[in-house]
């Protein structure tokens, strides 16, 4: 389960559409993009303990009429001058079994989590 987050420029009754912008909280660790028979998933590190940024979102999904941006956050921390961090992700690519868009959670639950969880247990 996801927790969605989003700030005042969200509007999905809006027919004037501009950008996009949500955020989840996302325990799994993973997202995945799904694009012309393609799953795109992307495997992150999460730490339930931190807070994360933008109303404690992991991953955030920005789209406006050119492009669908799907990113990962690492956790709020304070470094001292000098120090540095990292945050990972992980890509893996693979085609679907059908070239069709799933429609419902009932088609992602039999057309692509069998093949996230493939590529997840191949990393």
């Amino acid at each position: 389960s996801a927790r969605v987050s989003s700030g005042p420029w969200l509007s999905l009754s809006s027919d004037s559409f501009l950008f996009q912008k949500v955020g989840a909280l996302v325990p799994s660790g993973w997202s995945c993009y799904m694009n012309h028979g393609n799953a795109l998933v992307k495997k992150f590190s999460f730490d339930p303990t931190a807070n994360y940024p933008d109303y404690n979102s992991v991953v955030q999904l920005f789209t406006n009429n050119r492009f669908l941006e799907v990113e990962t956050m690492g956790p709020l921390m304070k470094l001292a001058p000098g120090c540095h961090i990292s945050h990972t992700e992980e890509w893996r690519l693979a085609p679907l079994p059908s070239q069709t868009c799933p429609k419902g959670d009932s088609e992602v639950d039999t057309i692509v989590l069998p093949t996230v969880v493939r590529m997840l247990a191949d990393a």
